[in-house]
């Protein structure tokens, strides 16, 4: 499956990457510095994780798809590739979701959720920003994320393909990389 990847930093260029097995997404902790709290009121309370708004291509057991949209507090999510048993011959993502879910006053409950899907956007509604971590490898998390969208991947093959051949301006040849190549590291290639 691809993933595109907005981040909080407007200037920064969306990423697009792929992931075989697993996307995990993870919320920074929300910190406030302790001097700039007043000291004769109480401080609000926060509840954990970020409000998400979630659009997504629900796959039901006759593998027709629903278009859904959510919206929640979660404290993190799981996305992955790899179906589970009761579910073999359907071609989709399986989705667990933290939910937050205010009981009452001060007090909250956690609930996980599965959702299957084709593909689906993520963006974090009020702006809290999260960290997505790619097929458990570290050197590919990606930090300060706004916004994602998964989808299945536009070239299955994992064939390595070359481009044409250009010219930089200091007259040196490079290749350019499409389809999967561009995703691999150089060592592999």
């Amino acid at each position: 499956y691809a993933v595109k990847i907005f981040f909080n930093d407007a200037a920064l260029e969306p990423v697009e990457d792929i992931f075989l097995t697993e996307l995990r997404i993870n919320f920074e902790e929300f910190n406030t510095p302790k001097d700039n709290l007043p000291t004769k009121k109480k401080p609000t309370i926060e509840f954990p994780g970020a409000e998400l708004t979630l659009l997504y291509k629900k796959v039901l057991l006759s593998n027709r798809e629903k278009d859904e949209i959510i919206s929640l507090r979660s404290t993190g999510l799981v996305i992955k590739t790899i179906p589970s048993h009761e579910f073999e011959d359907l071609v989709c993502l399986t989705a667990n979701i933290d939910e937050v879910i205010k009981t009452s006053g001060r007090s909250y409950s956690l609930m996980t959720n599965t959702i299957r899907m084709r593909n689906i956007s993520l963006r974090s509604t009020d702006q809290r920003s999260f960290t997505v971590l790619l097929d458990k490898d570290s050197r590919r998390a990606y930090k300060n994320v706004i916004s994602i969208q998964v989808f299945p991947c536009l070239e299955p093959s994992y064939c390595l393909q070359k481009s044409r051949t250009k010219q930089t301006k200091l007259q040196e040849e490079e290749d350019d990389d499409i389809g999967l190549a561009k995703y691999l590291p150089k060592s592999l290639l």
